[in-house]
């Protein structure tokens, strides 16, 4: 926290996603003290901080159009590896009944994380979806204490996709109108993901809820894959 004057101008958060994995996040600054480099201040202690006592890969998120900060970034020695953006599509009804889906999703159970943790690392797919596994806007990679979290929270859920043909995890978002469930990963064959996504789509709509999202990596390649899943651009903004 930067203090003047006794009160509390700015703030930034910095805290250990995994071992070895840091984020940065929380970064704000009072419109009414942004002129003595309060955030440089701020951004740089950080910064110092966890090179003092973190160690591993330190990632943060921000706008595409917050131009300051990028520089702020670039002048600490932080790389710019990609850009995501919030797709959503329609949950699907299934006409037949609920049969179907027996089966599709299995839940993950705690013995087998290291087994998903290996599984989600060696998947084919992690090269086209960023390589990056998401909770709940924070970035980490596949790792049995990532799977624990997200196991642990009320509304965390992993399951395997078709006798392990795949894996999926999931946390549901409540920043819009209606709640709806976020990948955090899909792993899994390349040629699988179209099928992966639709069932996630009909396990949504079996579910109660009306629509599904990912922040997903900005590429040709996987918007090519969101859209003839009947995924689109929910918002503008850009991370």
């Amino acid at each position: 926290t930067a203090e003047y004057a006794g009160h509390a101008v700015g703030f930034v958060r910095l805290y250990c996603v995994t071992p070895g994995q840091w984020w940065l996040e929380g970064f704000r600054v009072d419109p009414q003290h942004q002129g003595p480099k309060i955030g440089s201040r701020l951004h740089n202690y950080a910064v110092d901080w966890w090179l003092a006592h973190g160690g591993g890969t330190l990632r943060l998120w921000t706008n595409a159009k917050r131009v300051k900060v990028h520089h702020l970034c670039e002048r600490t020695g932080f790389v710019k590896t990609q850009e995501r953006a919030f797709f959503a599509a329609a949950a699907l009804f299934n006409s037949k009944g609920l049969g179907e889906m027996e089966n599709v999703f299995t839940p993950l159970t705690p013995a087998e994380i290291p087994t998903a943790t290996a599984f989600a690392r060696a998947a084919p797919s992690l090269p086209l979806t960023g390589g990056l596994l998401d909770l709940s806007w924070t970035l980490t990679i596949p790792a049995d204490s990532a799977f624990q979290q997200l196991l642990a929270w009320p509304d965390g859920r992993v399951f395997w996709w078709r006798n392990r043909q795949g894996l999926i995890g999931l946390w549901d978002n409540d920043e819009h109108d209606d709640l709806l469930p976020m990948l955090a990963l899909a792993a899994g064959p390349v040629a699988d993901l179209p099928a992966l996504l639709h069932d996630f789509q009909r396990y949504a709509g079996q579910n109660g809820y009306l629509r599904v999202g990912w922040n997903a990596i900005l590429t040709p390649e996987m918007e090519s894959l969101l859209t003839a899943a009947g995924f689109a651009r929910a918002d503008e903004n850009v991370n």
